[in-house]
Protein backbone atom coordinates (compact mmCIF):
# COMPACT_ATOMS: atom_id res chain seq x y z
CA UNK A 1 0.00 0.00 0.00
CA UNK A 2 2.96 2.29 0.55
CA UNK A 3 3.55 2.55 -3.19
CA UNK A 4 0.14 4.12 -3.85
CA UNK A 5 0.22 7.90 -4.28
CA UNK A 6 -2.63 10.02 -3.03
CA UNK A 7 -4.39 12.23 -5.56
CA UNK A 8 -4.54 15.90 -4.56
CA UNK A 9 -8.06 17.01 -3.68
CA UNK A 10 -7.78 20.01 -6.00
CA UNK A 11 -7.03 17.73 -8.96
CA UNK A 12 -10.08 15.60 -8.20
CA UNK A 13 -12.28 18.70 -7.90
CA UNK A 14 -11.16 20.10 -11.24
CA UNK A 15 -11.57 16.69 -12.86
CA UNK A 16 -15.13 16.43 -11.54
CA UNK A 17 -15.90 19.95 -12.75
CA UNK A 18 -14.51 19.15 -16.17
CA UNK A 19 -16.59 16.00 -16.30
CA UNK A 20 -19.78 17.83 -15.35
CA UNK A 21 -19.20 20.62 -17.89
CA UNK A 22 -18.29 18.09 -20.57
CA UNK A 23 -21.47 16.14 -19.87
CA UNK A 24 -23.62 19.27 -20.07
CA UNK A 25 -22.03 20.40 -23.34
CA UNK A 26 -22.27 16.91 -24.77
CA UNK A 27 -25.98 16.88 -23.98
CA UNK A 28 -26.44 20.22 -25.71
CA UNK A 29 -27.17 22.01 -22.43
CA UNK A 30 -25.05 25.08 -23.20
CA UNK A 31 -26.90 27.50 -20.94
CA UNK A 32 -26.65 25.14 -17.98
CA UNK A 33 -22.92 24.71 -18.64
CA UNK A 34 -22.39 28.47 -18.67
CA UNK A 35 -24.37 28.86 -15.42
CA UNK A 36 -22.34 26.09 -13.76
CA UNK A 37 -19.08 27.69 -14.89
CA UNK A 38 -20.25 31.09 -13.66
CA UNK A 39 -21.16 29.59 -10.28
CA UNK A 40 -17.68 28.11 -9.93
CA UNK A 41 -16.10 31.43 -10.86
CA UNK A 42 -18.30 33.16 -8.31
CA UNK A 43 -17.16 30.81 -5.54
CA UNK A 44 -13.52 31.32 -6.51
CA UNK A 45 -14.00 35.10 -6.33
CA UNK A 46 -15.44 34.83 -2.85
CA UNK A 47 -12.45 32.78 -1.80
CA UNK A 48 -9.98 35.19 -3.41
CA UNK A 49 -11.01 38.10 -1.19
CA UNK A 50 -12.34 41.67 -1.54
CA UNK A 51 -9.67 43.00 -3.88
CA UNK A 52 -10.30 40.39 -6.58
CA UNK A 53 -14.05 40.81 -6.10
CA UNK A 54 -13.66 44.57 -6.60
CA UNK A 55 -11.61 44.01 -9.75
CA UNK A 56 -14.16 41.57 -11.17
CA UNK A 57 -16.98 44.01 -10.34
CA UNK A 58 -15.37 47.02 -11.98
CA UNK A 59 -14.30 45.17 -15.12
CA UNK A 60 -17.17 42.72 -15.35
CA UNK A 61 -20.08 45.19 -15.33
CA UNK A 62 -19.25 46.92 -18.67
CA UNK A 63 -17.99 43.73 -20.35
CA UNK A 64 -20.45 40.99 -19.38
CA UNK A 65 -23.02 42.99 -17.43
CA UNK A 66 -25.50 43.19 -20.31
CA UNK A 67 -25.47 39.40 -20.73
CA UNK A 68 -25.63 38.67 -16.99
CA UNK A 69 -28.49 41.11 -16.46
CA UNK A 70 -30.47 39.50 -19.29
CA UNK A 71 -30.40 36.30 -17.23
CA UNK A 72 -30.80 37.95 -13.81
CA UNK A 73 -33.84 40.01 -14.81
CA UNK A 74 -36.10 37.16 -13.68
CA UNK A 75 -35.04 37.98 -10.10
CA UNK A 76 -36.45 41.23 -8.63
CA UNK A 77 -33.86 43.96 -8.02
CA UNK A 78 -30.93 41.64 -8.81
CA UNK A 79 -28.47 43.09 -11.33
CA UNK A 80 -24.77 42.40 -11.73
CA UNK A 81 -23.70 45.88 -10.60
CA UNK A 82 -25.93 45.66 -7.50
CA UNK A 83 -24.95 42.08 -6.75
CA UNK A 84 -21.22 42.75 -7.09
CA UNK A 85 -21.30 45.91 -4.99
CA UNK A 86 -23.40 44.27 -2.28
CA UNK A 87 -21.14 41.23 -2.06
CA UNK A 88 -18.02 43.38 -1.93
CA UNK A 89 -19.51 45.42 0.90
CA UNK A 90 -20.48 42.25 2.80
CA UNK A 91 -17.01 40.77 2.37
CA UNK A 92 -15.32 43.86 3.76
CA UNK A 93 -17.71 44.05 6.72
CA UNK A 94 -17.00 40.38 7.42
CA UNK A 95 -13.26 41.00 7.45
CA UNK A 96 -13.57 43.89 9.90
CA UNK A 97 -16.06 42.10 12.15
CA UNK A 98 -14.61 38.60 12.28
CA UNK A 99 -11.01 38.81 11.13
CA UNK A 100 -10.12 41.79 13.30
CA UNK A 101 -8.94 43.81 10.32
CA UNK A 102 -8.13 47.40 11.27
CA UNK A 103 -10.97 49.80 10.65
CA UNK A 104 -10.24 52.72 8.38
CA UNK A 105 -11.67 55.90 9.95
CA UNK A 106 -14.00 58.05 7.88
CA UNK A 107 -12.26 60.85 6.02
CA UNK A 108 -13.62 64.36 5.58
CA UNK A 109 -14.53 63.40 2.00
CA UNK A 110 -16.50 60.38 3.16
CA UNK A 111 -18.40 62.47 5.68
CA UNK A 112 -19.55 64.65 2.79
CA UNK A 113 -20.75 61.55 0.97
CA UNK A 114 -22.66 60.34 4.01
CA UNK A 115 -24.24 63.78 4.55
CA UNK A 116 -25.61 63.89 1.01
CA UNK A 117 -26.71 60.26 1.01
CA UNK A 118 -28.56 60.82 4.28
CA UNK A 119 -30.52 63.80 2.93
CA UNK A 120 -31.21 62.03 -0.37
CA UNK A 121 -32.24 58.86 1.50
CA UNK A 122 -34.69 60.78 3.64
CA UNK A 123 -36.02 62.44 0.50
CA UNK A 124 -36.67 59.15 -1.27
CA UNK A 125 -38.35 57.73 1.84
CA UNK A 126 -40.83 60.63 1.77
CA UNK A 127 -41.94 59.52 -1.69
CA UNK A 128 -43.16 56.24 -0.17
CA UNK A 129 -46.14 57.99 1.41
CA UNK A 130 -49.23 57.24 -0.66
CA UNK A 131 -47.34 54.97 -3.06
CA UNK A 132 -47.35 51.18 -3.41
CA UNK A 133 -44.21 49.67 -1.90
CA UNK A 134 -43.46 47.56 -4.98
CA UNK A 135 -43.75 50.55 -7.28
CA UNK A 136 -41.57 52.65 -4.96
CA UNK A 137 -38.87 49.97 -4.83
CA UNK A 138 -38.88 49.53 -8.60
CA UNK A 139 -38.94 53.21 -9.56
CA UNK A 140 -37.66 55.42 -6.75
CA UNK A 141 -35.51 53.39 -4.38
CA UNK A 142 -33.70 51.74 -7.30
CA UNK A 143 -33.09 55.24 -8.72
CA UNK A 144 -31.52 56.34 -5.41
CA UNK A 145 -29.59 53.07 -5.02
CA UNK A 146 -28.16 52.92 -8.56
CA UNK A 147 -27.57 56.63 -9.04
CA UNK A 148 -26.18 57.64 -5.65
CA UNK A 149 -25.86 55.02 -2.90
CA UNK A 150 -24.02 52.35 -4.89
CA UNK A 151 -21.58 54.66 -6.75
CA UNK A 152 -20.67 56.68 -3.67
CA UNK A 153 -20.21 53.46 -1.72
CA UNK A 154 -17.66 52.50 -4.39
CA UNK A 155 -15.46 55.31 -3.08
CA UNK A 156 -15.61 53.97 0.48
CA UNK A 157 -14.93 50.42 -0.70
CA UNK A 158 -11.97 51.33 -2.93
CA UNK A 159 -10.39 53.42 -0.19
CA UNK A 160 -10.43 50.40 2.15
CA UNK A 161 -8.82 47.94 -0.26
CA UNK A 162 -5.14 47.06 -0.11
CA UNK A 163 -3.20 48.52 -3.04
CA UNK A 164 0.29 48.10 -4.44
CA UNK A 165 2.15 49.07 -7.62
CA UNK A 166 1.39 45.71 -9.19
CA UNK A 167 -2.29 45.79 -8.25
CA UNK A 168 -2.74 49.28 -9.64
CA UNK A 169 -0.96 48.25 -12.84
CA UNK A 170 -3.23 45.22 -13.18
CA UNK A 171 -6.33 47.38 -12.71
CA UNK A 172 -5.18 49.80 -15.41
CA UNK A 173 -4.33 47.01 -17.87
CA UNK A 174 -7.69 45.33 -17.38
CA UNK A 175 -9.48 48.66 -17.89
CA UNK A 176 -7.52 48.99 -21.14
CA UNK A 177 -8.78 45.56 -22.24
CA UNK A 178 -12.33 46.60 -21.34
CA UNK A 179 -11.82 49.78 -23.38
CA UNK A 180 -10.73 47.73 -26.41
CA UNK A 181 -13.83 45.56 -26.15
CA UNK A 182 -16.18 48.52 -25.72
CA UNK A 183 -14.56 50.41 -28.60
CA UNK A 184 -14.96 47.37 -30.84
CA UNK A 185 -18.69 47.27 -30.11
CA UNK A 186 -19.00 50.81 -31.51
CA UNK A 187 -17.82 49.68 -34.94
CA UNK A 188 -19.91 46.52 -34.85
CA UNK A 189 -23.02 48.49 -33.94
CA UNK A 190 -22.81 51.59 -36.13
CA UNK A 191 -21.08 50.15 -39.21
CA UNK A 192 -22.38 46.57 -39.29
CA UNK A 193 -25.67 46.91 -37.34
CA UNK A 194 -24.63 44.08 -35.00
CA UNK A 195 -26.44 44.28 -31.65
CA UNK A 196 -25.88 41.02 -29.70
CA UNK A 197 -24.08 42.93 -26.91
CA UNK A 198 -26.82 45.55 -26.42
CA UNK A 199 -28.81 45.03 -23.16
CA UNK A 200 -32.15 43.30 -23.58
CA UNK A 201 -33.35 43.74 -20.00
CA UNK A 202 -33.99 47.48 -20.25
CA UNK A 203 -35.06 50.13 -22.74
CA UNK A 204 -32.10 51.27 -24.85
CA UNK A 205 -32.10 54.41 -27.01
CA UNK A 206 -29.80 55.66 -29.79
CA UNK A 207 -28.97 52.12 -30.99
CA UNK A 208 -27.37 51.61 -34.43
CA UNK A 209 -27.55 55.35 -35.24
CA UNK A 210 -25.10 56.13 -32.42
CA UNK A 211 -22.74 53.80 -30.56
CA UNK A 212 -24.24 52.63 -27.27
CA UNK A 213 -22.12 49.53 -26.62
CA UNK A 214 -23.26 47.61 -23.55
CA UNK A 215 -25.02 50.64 -22.04
CA UNK A 216 -28.49 52.08 -22.18
CA UNK A 217 -27.70 55.06 -24.40
CA UNK A 218 -24.97 56.82 -26.36
CA UNK A 219 -24.47 59.51 -23.72
CA UNK A 220 -23.21 57.06 -21.09
CA UNK A 221 -21.20 55.16 -23.68
CA UNK A 222 -19.53 58.39 -24.80
CA UNK A 223 -18.41 59.42 -21.32
CA UNK A 224 -17.29 55.89 -20.37
CA UNK A 225 -15.15 55.43 -23.48
CA UNK A 226 -13.73 58.95 -23.08
CA UNK A 227 -12.82 58.25 -19.45
CA UNK A 228 -11.03 55.04 -20.45
CA UNK A 229 -9.18 56.99 -23.15
CA UNK A 230 -7.80 59.33 -20.48
CA UNK A 231 -6.64 56.38 -18.36
CA UNK A 232 -4.98 54.70 -21.35
CA UNK A 233 -2.93 57.85 -21.96
CA UNK A 234 -1.27 57.11 -18.62
CA UNK A 235 -0.40 53.60 -19.80
CA UNK A 236 1.13 54.92 -23.00
CA UNK A 237 3.18 57.72 -21.45
CA UNK A 238 4.59 55.32 -18.83
CA UNK A 239 5.14 52.38 -21.21
CA UNK A 240 8.56 50.80 -20.71
CA UNK A 241 9.36 49.53 -24.21
CA UNK A 242 8.52 50.28 -27.88
CA UNK A 243 6.18 47.30 -28.11
CA UNK A 244 4.00 48.59 -25.28
CA UNK A 245 4.02 52.09 -26.74
CA UNK A 246 2.90 50.76 -30.12
CA UNK A 247 0.17 48.65 -28.49
CA UNK A 248 -1.25 51.46 -26.35
CA UNK A 249 -0.88 54.00 -29.17
CA UNK A 250 -3.03 51.84 -31.44
CA UNK A 251 -5.51 51.33 -28.64
CA UNK A 252 -5.88 55.09 -28.14
CA UNK A 253 -6.67 55.58 -31.83
CA UNK A 254 -9.25 52.78 -31.66
CA UNK A 255 -10.90 54.27 -28.55
CA UNK A 256 -10.93 57.79 -29.97
CA UNK A 257 -12.69 56.61 -33.12
CA UNK A 258 -15.30 54.89 -30.95
CA UNK A 259 -15.86 58.11 -29.00
CA UNK A 260 -16.56 59.86 -32.32
CA UNK A 261 -19.09 57.17 -33.24
CA UNK A 262 -21.02 57.83 -30.03
CA UNK A 263 -22.00 61.17 -31.63
CA UNK A 264 -22.20 62.64 -28.12
CA UNK A 265 -21.12 66.26 -28.26
CA UNK A 266 -20.79 66.68 -24.50
CA UNK A 267 -18.43 63.68 -24.40
CA UNK A 268 -16.27 65.27 -27.11
CA UNK A 269 -16.03 68.56 -25.23
CA UNK A 270 -15.34 66.76 -21.96
CA UNK A 271 -12.59 64.70 -23.58
CA UNK A 272 -10.91 67.79 -25.03
CA UNK A 273 -10.91 69.51 -21.64
CA UNK A 274 -9.65 66.35 -19.92
CA UNK A 275 -6.75 66.08 -22.35
CA UNK A 276 -6.04 69.80 -21.92
CA UNK A 277 -5.85 69.33 -18.16
CA UNK A 278 -3.38 66.47 -18.62
CA UNK A 279 -1.26 68.71 -20.83
CA UNK A 280 -1.09 71.31 -18.08
CA UNK A 281 -0.52 69.00 -15.11
CA UNK A 282 1.45 66.04 -16.50
CA UNK A 283 4.62 67.22 -18.23
CA UNK A 284 5.58 63.72 -19.28
CA UNK A 285 2.45 63.46 -21.40
CA UNK A 286 3.00 66.73 -23.31
CA UNK A 287 5.03 65.31 -26.24
CA UNK A 288 2.41 62.62 -26.77
CA UNK A 289 -0.51 65.02 -26.47
CA UNK A 290 1.13 67.47 -28.87
CA UNK A 291 1.59 64.68 -31.41
CA UNK A 292 -1.98 63.56 -30.83
CA UNK A 293 -3.21 67.11 -31.41
CA UNK A 294 -1.51 67.42 -34.80
CA UNK A 295 -2.46 63.89 -35.84
CA UNK A 296 -6.02 64.39 -34.65
CA UNK A 297 -6.41 67.62 -36.63
CA UNK A 298 -5.16 65.85 -39.75
CA UNK A 299 -7.44 62.90 -39.04
CA UNK A 300 -10.46 65.17 -38.76
CA UNK A 301 -9.73 66.69 -42.16
CA UNK A 302 -9.43 63.25 -43.72
CA UNK A 303 -12.41 61.75 -41.88
CA UNK A 304 -14.94 64.58 -42.30
CA UNK A 305 -16.15 63.51 -45.79
CA UNK A 306 -16.61 59.92 -44.57
CA UNK A 307 -18.36 60.98 -41.37
CA UNK A 308 -20.71 63.34 -43.18
CA UNK A 309 -21.69 60.50 -45.50
CA UNK A 310 -22.79 58.40 -42.52
CA UNK A 311 -26.52 58.43 -41.91
CA UNK A 312 -27.48 60.95 -39.26
CA UNK A 313 -24.00 62.29 -38.50
CA UNK A 314 -24.41 65.73 -40.11
CA UNK A 315 -27.93 66.04 -38.69
CA UNK A 316 -26.57 65.25 -35.23
CA UNK A 317 -23.88 67.94 -35.50
CA UNK A 318 -26.27 70.66 -36.65
CA UNK A 319 -29.35 69.78 -34.59
CA UNK A 320 -30.14 72.72 -32.25
CA UNK A 321 -33.25 71.15 -30.72
CA UNK A 322 -31.37 69.41 -27.88
CA UNK A 323 -29.74 72.72 -26.98
CA UNK A 324 -33.06 74.53 -26.64
CA UNK A 325 -34.78 71.81 -24.63
CA UNK A 326 -31.79 71.60 -22.30
CA UNK A 327 -31.89 75.34 -21.63
CA UNK A 328 -35.63 75.16 -20.93
CA UNK A 329 -35.13 72.05 -18.79
CA UNK A 330 -32.40 73.72 -16.72
CA UNK A 331 -34.51 76.80 -16.11
CA UNK A 332 -37.50 74.68 -15.08
CA UNK A 333 -35.41 72.54 -12.70
CA UNK A 334 -33.92 75.64 -11.05
CA UNK A 335 -37.44 77.02 -10.68
CA UNK A 336 -38.48 73.78 -8.96
CA UNK A 337 -35.58 74.08 -6.53
CA UNK A 338 -36.18 77.75 -5.71
CA UNK A 339 -39.89 77.24 -5.11
CA UNK A 340 -39.23 74.21 -2.89
CA UNK A 341 -35.95 75.23 -1.22
CA UNK A 342 -36.14 73.10 1.91
CA UNK A 343 -37.11 69.61 0.73
CA UNK A 344 -37.50 69.91 -3.03
CA UNK A 345 -39.99 67.71 -4.86
CA UNK A 346 -38.45 64.62 -3.17
CA UNK A 347 -36.13 62.14 -4.82
CA UNK A 348 -38.03 60.17 -7.42
CA UNK A 349 -37.19 58.82 -10.84
CA UNK A 350 -40.06 60.77 -12.38
CA UNK A 351 -40.06 63.88 -10.19
CA UNK A 352 -39.15 66.28 -13.00
CA UNK A 353 -41.33 64.71 -15.67
CA UNK A 354 -44.45 64.63 -13.52
CA UNK A 355 -44.11 68.24 -12.31
CA UNK A 356 -42.55 69.99 -15.30
CA UNK A 357 -45.79 71.54 -16.52
CA UNK A 358 -46.44 73.31 -13.23
CA UNK A 359 -42.93 74.80 -13.04
CA UNK A 360 -42.20 75.38 -16.74
CA UNK A 361 -40.46 78.70 -17.32
CA UNK A 362 -38.74 80.49 -20.16
CA UNK A 363 -35.14 81.63 -20.28
CA UNK A 364 -34.43 84.56 -22.53
CA UNK A 365 -35.74 83.77 -26.00
CA UNK A 366 -36.07 80.05 -25.20
CA UNK A 367 -39.70 79.23 -24.45
CA UNK A 368 -40.68 76.92 -21.64
CA UNK A 369 -42.64 74.96 -24.24
CA UNK A 370 -39.38 73.22 -25.17
CA UNK A 371 -39.77 70.97 -22.10
CA UNK A 372 -43.05 69.43 -23.24
CA UNK A 373 -41.35 66.13 -24.12
CA UNK A 374 -38.65 66.14 -21.44
CA UNK A 375 -38.76 63.51 -18.69
CA UNK A 376 -35.50 64.84 -17.17
CA UNK A 377 -33.85 68.29 -17.21
CA UNK A 378 -30.59 66.96 -18.72
CA UNK A 379 -28.48 68.41 -15.93
CA UNK A 380 -27.45 66.21 -13.02
CA UNK A 381 -26.91 69.06 -10.55
CA UNK A 382 -30.14 70.91 -11.27
CA UNK A 383 -32.07 67.66 -11.16
CA UNK A 384 -30.69 66.95 -7.68
CA UNK A 385 -31.67 70.48 -6.65
CA UNK A 386 -35.20 70.01 -7.98
CA UNK A 387 -35.58 66.74 -6.06
CA UNK A 388 -33.84 67.58 -2.77
CA UNK A 389 -34.03 71.37 -2.55
CA UNK A 390 -31.25 73.83 -1.84
CA UNK A 391 -29.89 71.71 1.03
CA UNK A 392 -29.42 68.62 -1.12
CA UNK A 393 -28.06 70.74 -3.97
CA UNK A 394 -25.39 72.33 -1.74
CA UNK A 395 -24.43 68.99 -0.19
CA UNK A 396 -24.12 67.47 -3.66
CA UNK A 397 -21.84 70.28 -4.78
CA UNK A 398 -19.74 69.73 -1.66
CA UNK A 399 -19.21 66.11 -2.72
CA UNK A 400 -17.62 67.21 -5.96
CA UNK A 401 -15.64 70.07 -4.52
CA UNK A 402 -14.37 67.52 -1.98
CA UNK A 403 -13.34 65.04 -4.69
CA UNK A 404 -11.46 67.66 -6.70
CA UNK A 405 -9.90 69.10 -3.55
CA UNK A 406 -8.68 65.70 -2.40
CA UNK A 407 -7.25 64.80 -5.81
CA UNK A 408 -5.56 68.18 -6.05
CA UNK A 409 -4.03 67.66 -2.63
CA UNK A 410 -2.58 64.32 -3.77
CA UNK A 411 -0.96 65.49 -6.99
CA UNK A 412 0.47 68.55 -5.29
CA UNK A 413 1.81 66.76 -2.20
CA UNK A 414 5.57 66.10 -2.26
CA UNK A 415 5.05 63.47 0.44
CA UNK A 416 3.05 61.28 -1.95
CA UNK A 417 4.74 58.77 -4.24
CA UNK A 418 5.14 59.57 -7.92
CA UNK A 419 2.68 56.78 -8.69
CA UNK A 420 0.04 58.33 -6.44
CA UNK A 421 0.52 61.81 -7.89
CA UNK A 422 0.39 60.88 -11.56
CA UNK A 423 -2.57 58.56 -11.01
CA UNK A 424 -4.42 61.34 -9.19
CA UNK A 425 -3.78 63.70 -12.12
CA UNK A 426 -5.40 61.29 -14.58
CA UNK A 427 -8.31 60.58 -12.23
CA UNK A 428 -8.83 64.35 -11.95
CA UNK A 429 -8.99 64.53 -15.76
CA UNK A 430 -11.59 61.73 -15.76
CA UNK A 431 -13.63 63.65 -13.20
CA UNK A 432 -13.41 66.83 -15.26
CA UNK A 433 -14.89 64.96 -18.22
CA UNK A 434 -17.63 63.60 -15.94
CA UNK A 435 -18.38 67.13 -14.70
CA UNK A 436 -18.77 68.48 -18.23
CA UNK A 437 -21.08 65.65 -19.25
CA UNK A 438 -23.12 65.91 -16.03
CA UNK A 439 -24.16 69.40 -17.07
CA UNK A 440 -25.88 67.96 -20.13
CA UNK A 441 -27.24 64.62 -18.86
CA UNK A 442 -28.93 63.20 -15.78
CA UNK A 443 -26.24 60.87 -14.48
CA UNK A 444 -28.41 59.21 -11.84
CA UNK A 445 -29.95 57.29 -14.72
CA UNK A 446 -26.49 56.06 -15.68
CA UNK A 447 -25.00 53.25 -13.64
CA UNK A 448 -21.50 52.18 -14.56
CA UNK A 449 -19.85 55.55 -15.15
CA UNK A 450 -20.74 56.73 -11.65
CA UNK A 451 -19.32 53.55 -10.11
CA UNK A 452 -16.16 53.97 -12.19
CA UNK A 453 -15.40 57.59 -11.26
CA UNK A 454 -16.07 57.16 -7.54
CA UNK A 455 -14.06 53.92 -7.44
CA UNK A 456 -11.14 55.66 -9.15
CA UNK A 457 -11.29 58.56 -6.69
CA UNK A 458 -11.32 56.15 -3.75
CA UNK A 459 -8.42 54.23 -5.28
CA UNK A 460 -6.43 57.45 -5.68
CA UNK A 461 -6.96 58.26 -1.99
CA UNK A 462 -5.95 54.73 -0.96
CA UNK A 463 -2.87 54.65 -3.18
CA UNK A 464 -1.73 58.01 -1.80
CA UNK A 465 -2.05 56.69 1.74
CA UNK A 466 -0.56 53.24 1.19
CA UNK A 467 2.28 53.63 -1.32
CA UNK A 468 5.23 55.28 0.37
CA UNK A 469 7.47 57.69 -1.54
CA UNK A 470 11.07 56.60 -2.02
CA UNK A 471 13.67 57.50 0.58
CA UNK A 472 16.23 60.19 -0.38
CA UNK A 473 18.46 58.78 -3.10
CA UNK A 474 16.18 55.75 -3.67
CA UNK A 475 14.77 55.42 -7.24
CA UNK A 476 11.06 55.31 -7.89
CA UNK A 477 9.68 51.79 -8.14
CA UNK A 478 7.86 50.65 -11.24
CA UNK A 479 7.81 54.05 -13.01
CA UNK A 480 4.18 54.41 -11.96
CA UNK A 481 2.62 52.01 -14.45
Amino acid sequence: MGGVRSVPGGTVSWALLGGVLGGLVGAGMWLEAVIALAAVGFVLLLMAGPWMMALAWLIGVPVVGSFANNVLQVLPFVRLERLGGGLLFAMMVWQVAFRRQARVPFSAMEKRLVAFLSVAGLSVLMVLRGKATGEWLHDDFSFYFDGYLLPMSAYLLARRLEWSESRLRLLMNLLALAAFYLATTAFLETLLAIDWFIPKNTAVIHTIERATGTFGNAAEYGVVISSLFVLCILLLTRALNPGQRLLFGGLLIWILAAAVLSKTRAAWVGLLLSVGLLYVLDRQSRPLLTLMGFTGALGVVVAVPFLLSMHGFEARLTDTGPIYNRIAGWATAVNMMLQNPLLGLHMSRYAFGINRGEYATSFGDVSGAWIRELAVPHNEFFNVGAMTGVLGFVLYLRVFSGVFGELRGIWRAPTCSDTARVFAVHVTAVWLGWLVNANFSDFANFHYINILVFFLAGTAAAVAAQLRPPAPGEPQVGRCM
